[in-house]
């Protein structure tokens, strides 16, 4: 069981789906005996500095609330200090899309993924560097980059799958190499 936590909740992941799931996950890991310090992300970006924060002042694990992005800030967070002992990241999926956390094994349930800061077992994961940047799972360029832009470019209430088959079909009919 983890020693010392600090959540990092994005609220406006997944349209408010990470803050709905924070609300039922929190309480639930206080009655279960766990401890954790916590901050929301105000803005863009900010999970950044308080990933990093974080990792400074020794906490054994960085929950993440949100989403894929969440976890792209939390991860450069943490990079920028760098070393073998940094904390570990756990994830509770409350993004649109989820992909990192699906790719690890992470349940969608918020509560399943919870109890996983309970019970379940750490894993190493590979990270990836372009530039100064890190990333976890994948990079996209071309084709892929443009789908995520697009998506990233469009009202957060376009939501779920949908967003991602639009994007597509749209540059499937734009796209030029």
């Amino acid at each position: 069981m983890p020693q010392r936590m600090f959540v990092i909740l994005n609220p406006a992941a997944g349209r408010g789906r990470a803050t709905r799931a924070w609300r039922t996950v929190g309480p639930a890991l206080r009655d279960a005996g766990l401890s954790f310090d916590e901050a929301i992300e105000q803005r863009p970006a900010l999970a950044i500095p308080l990933a990093e924060d974080a990792a400074r002042r020794g906490y054994d694990v960085i929950v993440v609330v949100g989403g894929d992005g969440t976890v792209h800030e939390v991860v450069n967070g943490m990079m920028r200090v760098g070393g073998p002992a940094l904390p570990a990241m756990a994830i509770i999926p409350g993004g649109t899309g989820n992909d990192f956390a699906r790719g690890v094994g992470v349940p969608k349930d918020p509560l399943a993924a919870g109890r996983l800061l309970l019970h379940g077992a750490r894993r190493r994961v590979d990270l990836g560097r372009v530039n100064d940047r890190y990333f976890a799972g994948i990079a996209g360029v071309g084709f892929d980059a443009e789908v995520a832009a697009k998506v990233n470019g469009w009202p957060k209430w376009i939501g779920g799958t949908a967003v991602y088959v639009a994007a597509i079909l749209t540059m499937l009919v734009t796209y030029r190499c």
